[in-house]
């Protein structure tokens, strides 16, 4: 009997170390996942040419981003020496929208100038790395929207860099505008070269009269699936539909 036990008991340690072995790797693991910090985060930026320099260059996550998500960075304030005396900007990508393999961009402002402003113009940027896809045939196929509504102008442009550098415009995807006064949307579509990783960028330029007013907008580029994926989701829907119908027809006979 002691030695069936002293059998077991080894037999037992022997289990417990096998799951220790297996389970402290996978905690390392899980530690060092949640430890990584982001080499990535999509970043605004406001200027007035009017101004020396870039006057707002906000990333996500850092002091100033009033939006807590990841994926998601927002400005809200005035901007210093100019005439826009309200901003708030904000962009949105992969993970709170799309992913890298399924690229979406979002920008969307809503900027005003004083009663008692000049003329002013506001270009509103943003920008992201990462990317990979989806790519066919050696390029990347988007299409841009945008909407909104102006006191003034507001001009818009889409690009992406192969070589997946922030705010770096070197293959124009769609120009839309320049629209206004007053209410306004449109729709373009358009591809660009590139490899895997790259970046998008999208530019807003509005100008406002003097005596002040808003400009707001929403301006998004978005990725158009490759053939491949679209086949696998439409033969997913068929499926579903076939599925659907045995059902009935098998729930119309127990009935």
């Amino acid at each position: 009997m002691e030695g069936r036990s002293a059998m077991r008991t080894k037999s037992s340690w022997r289990t417990k170390g096998l799951l220790l072995v297996a389970v402290i790797p996978a905690f390392a693991a899980a530690l060092l996942v949640g430890s990584e910090s982001p080499s990535h985060a999509v970043t605004i930026s406001l200027d007035d040419p009017a101004t020396g320099g870039v006057d707002v260059i906000l990333a996500d996550g850092a002091v100033g981003d009033v939006s807590p998500a990841a994926g998601v960075v927002t400005y809200a304030g005035s901007i210093a020496g100019t005439f826009w005396t309200v901003n708030v900007t904000t962009a949105l990508t992969y993970p709170a929208l799309g992913t890298p393999g399924l690229a979406i961009l979002d920008l969307n402002s809503v900027n005003a100038t004083s009663s008692g402003a000049g003329a002013a113009s506001l270009t509103i940027m943003a920008s992201e790395t990462g990317y990979t896809g989806p790519i066919s045939g050696g390029s990347a196929s988007f299409t841009h929207n945008v909407g909104g509504t102006t006191v003034g102008t507001a001009s818009f442009a889409a690009y992406l860099d192969p070589g997946n550098a922030l705010f770096t415009t070197t293959s124009l995807l769609g120009a839309l505008g320049p629209f206004g006064p007053g209410a306004f949307s449109g729709t373009t579509t358009g591809s660009a070269a590139t490899g895997s990783p790259f970046s998008l960028t999208l530019v807003a330029s509005i100008s406002h009269g003097a005596g002040g007013g808003s400009t707001s907008f929403d301006d998004e580029l978005t990725s158009v699936p490759e053939p491949a994926t679209l086949l696998l989701l439409g033969s997913g829907l068929v499926g579903m539909g076939w599925f659907g119908r045995k059902r009935l027809k098998k729930n119309d006979r127990e009935a």
